[in-house]
């Protein structure tokens, strides 16, 4: 058993943002619809469905073993690198001659760059609290 408090700091932190993507996708649906790609419907798609996958994978980690590590991390990186690829597509098509107004996909954006980041980030120190627990288990101390 993993005994690290900021492990389950973070990992309830990930889980609170997946659930709050997916509560709000209603603004990424009226950003989406104003922007008129369907590719970036596809990808935020994506980038919602595998923060809820990331849920049920962080729900169940609660023990270092290298089937938990490599499957949270597959999970880390497909949330956010579906969720760096909107992005990427979100930018490009503010390029466009028929760009839509910034401030009316402002919200759905900033929910786009904190989820990206809380996944990416939160994926990392996982990992690093987890292993370090485990291997303080090995060794007999205790860690933060």
């Amino acid at each position: 058993m993993i005994e690290s408090k900021l492990f389950h700091i973070v990992k309830y932190i990930m889980i609170g943002v997946a659930i709050l993507e997916l509560a709000l996708s209603q603004v990424h649906i009226e950003a989406i619809t104003l922007m008129f790609i369907r590719e970036i419907g596809f990808f935020l798609f994506l980038f919602i469905f595998a923060s809820l996958i990331m849920i049920a994978i962080l729900t169940s980690f609660n023990e270092w073993s290298t089937s938990n590590a490599l499957t949270t991390l597959l999970a880390g990186l497909a949330a956010g690198g579906s969720g760096l690829y909107t992005i990427f597509l979100i930018l490009n098509a503010r390029q466009s001659a028929r760009a839509v107004p910034f401030e009316n996909i402002s919200t759905s954006f900033i929910l786009l760059v904190v989820g990206v980041s809380v996944f990416l980030i939160g994926t990392v120190i996982l990992l690093i609290t987890a292993q370090r627990d485990h291997k303080g288990e090995i060794h007999g101390k205790k860690t933060i």
